[in-house]
C-alpha cells in the first residue's frame, strides 16, 4: 500500500517535471515563430520599397532611409527593452524573502511555483518583445528624425514664443515622438514592476501586514515621479502645439487665438508647476513613505487637468469668444 502511494507520488512528480519541461520548450518556440512572422512581414515591405526605388534609379535613397530605420530600431528597441527588463529584475531581486501566510499569498504561491521554470525565459522574452515594438515605432519616425537632424532655420520667428518657424516644422514632431515613447516606456516599466511585486509579495491586497513593501514603494514612487516629469514636459510642449491648431471657429486660420492666449497658455503653465510638484513629492515618497501626500498631489494634477485645462478654457470659449 505504501509502495503504491510512493509510486503514485513519483509518477505525479515526473508528470509535473515533464509538464514544466514542455513549458520551457513551448514558450521559446512560440516566440521564435512569432518573431519569424514579424520579420517576414517587415522584409516583404522593405523589398517592395527597394524594387520601387530601384525602378526609378534612386536605390541610394532607399539605402540611406533603411540605415536610419535600422539605427532607430536598434537604439530605441534596446532602450525600451533595457528599461522594462531592469524594472522586472529590480522588482524580483527586492522581493520579500519572508511572506505573511494569507489566503492571497497561498494562492499566489501556486502561480509562483508554476512560473519558476519559465521565469528566466520570460524575463528575456517580454522585454525583448516590447523593445521590438518600441523599435518598430521609432523606425516609423525616420522622416521626423531626419528632418530634426538636418534642420535649417527659416529666419522668421513666431510672435508669441519667439521660436524660429523651423522649430515647428523640424523639431516639434520629433519631440512629440520622444515624449510619447517616454510615456510608453515608463508606463510599461511601471506595469511590469507592479505585476512582479504583486506576484512575489511586494504588493499585498489582504491584511495583516503592510500592503506595499519598502522596496516596492521606492521603485513605484520613482517611476511615478518620472511619469510626472514627462507630464510637465508634455504640458510645456503643448504650449507650442497651440500655434499649430486650426480651430473650426475660424476656418483657415492657424495660430494662437483669444482662448489659447488668455486661457490655455496660463492653464498649461499652472499644470507644469503642479506636475513638477507631484514629481518632487513622489521622489520624496520613495524614501519618506508618505503615500497620502503623494496620492493627494496626483489627484490634484488630475483634477487640475480637467478643471484648469479643460473646463475653464471651454467656459472662456463659450461665453467670451463665441458671443463676439
Amino acid at each position: 500500500m505504501s509502495f503504491a502511494s510512493s509510486a503514485g507520488g513519483r509518477s505525479a512528480d515526473s508528470s509535473s517535471q515533464e509538464g514544466r519541461g514542455r513549458g520551457r520548450v513551448l514558450i521559446p518556440t512560440i516566440a521564435v515563430i512569432v518573431a519569424l512572422i514579424i520579420l517576414l512581414v517587415i522584409f516583404t515591405g522593405f523589398y517592395t520599397d527597394f524594387l520601387w526605388f530601384e525602378s526609378v534609379d534612386n536605390s541610394a535613397v532607399f539605402t540611406t532611409a533603411l540605415g536610419i530605420r535600422i539605427g532607430l530600431f536598434l537604439a530605441f528597441g534596446v532602450i525600451m527593452g533595457l528599461a522594462i527588463g531592469a524594472s522586472m529584475v529590480i522588482a524580483y531581486r527586492t522581493r520579500p524573502m519572508q511572506r505573511i501566510r494569507t489566503p492571497e499569498q497561498m494562492s499566489l504561491e501556486r502561480y509562483r511555483g508554476g512560473l519558476e521554470p519559465l521565469r528566466r525565459p520570460l524575463a528575456f522574452i517580454i522585454p525583448a518583445a516590447l523593445g521590438a515594438l518600441g523599435g518598430i515605432s521609432a523606425a516609423a519616425e525616420w522622416r521626423s528624425w531626419s528632418m530634426w537632424r538636418n534642420q535649417e532655420p527659416f529666419g522668421q520667428v513666431d510672435p508669441q514664443f519667439g521660436q524660429d518657424i523651423g522649430f515647428y516644422m523640424f523639431s516639434y514632431p520629433w519631440l512629440r515622438f520622444l515624449l510619447g515613447f517616454g510615456f510608453a516606456m515608463v508606463l510599461l516599466a511601471l506595469l511590469a514592476a507592479a505585476i512582479v511585486h504583486y506576484l512575489y509579495g511586494g504588493i499585498r491586497l489582504q491584511l495583516p501586514g503592510p500592503r506595499v513593501s519598502d522596496a516596492a514603494q521606492t521603485q513605484i514612487s520613482i517611476l511615478l515621479g518620472l511619469f510626472c516629469l514627462l507630464k510637465a514636459a508634455a504640458y510645456w510642449l503643448d504650449r507650442f502645439g497651440l500655434a499649430l491648431k486650426n480651430e473650426d471657429l475660424v476656418q483657415g486660420f492657424t495660430g494662437l487665438k483669444y482662448r489659447a492666449i488668455n486661457a490655455l497658455l496660463p492653464a498649461k503653465s499652472i499644470l507644469i508647476v503642479i506636475a513638477l510638484i507631484c514629481a518632487l513629492l513622489f521622489f520624496v515618497n520613495a524614501f519618506r513613505r508618505s503615500w497620502p501626500v503623494a496620492g493627494s498631489a496626483l489627484a490634484l494634477l488630475v483634477v487640475s487637468a480637467l478643471v484648469i485645462g479643460g473646463i475653464y478654457p471651454a467656459i472662456v470659449q463659450q461665453f467670451q469668444v463665441r458671443p463676439n
